[in-house]
């Protein structure tokens, strides 16, 4: 029950905390909108369970991007994966330590990028 309180909290705020209009065309077809996506993913998880699963969907591609050391892309695949919130407990937990990770590996990478971008700018004599 305190989620749904939530959810109808939140749609009735809109962007920036600003109030939405009533009875605006353009907030209705938002609505709409929002509920024909909604309906429509609840009926492809009942009837293709498989297709439902976007945490490991997501994760899956994250780890192709770390292969090809597209660090950014595989952060941002798994922030995808663990806002899908299809997941358990363990895929939620592997998938946050993994993102943490990445996290880690991809500000490493930038500071030695920029540590040999500052030494190349001094100049092959100066340290």
């Amino acid at each position: 029950e305190l989620e749904a309180i939530a959810d109808e909290l939140t749609a009735a705020v809109g962007l920036g905390g600003r109030a939405r209009r009533l009875g605006d065309p353009a907030e209705r077809a938002r609505k709409t909108v929002s509920w024909r996506l909604r309906s429509t993913l609840d009926r492809i998880d009942r009837e293709h369970p498989a297709l439902g699963r976007h945490l490991l969907q997501h994760r899956a591609q994250a780890e192709v991007y770390a292969l090809k050391d597209n660090l950014p892309a595989a952060i941002d695949q798994l922030q995808t994966a663990l806002r899908a919130g299809d997941g358990d407990f363990y895929q939620l937990s592997s998938t946050e330590a993994r993102l943490k990770a990445l996290r880690a590996q991809w500000a490493t990478q930038r500071d030695k990028e920029q540590r040999d971008k500052d030494d190349s700018a001094r100049g092959p004599n100066r340290r």
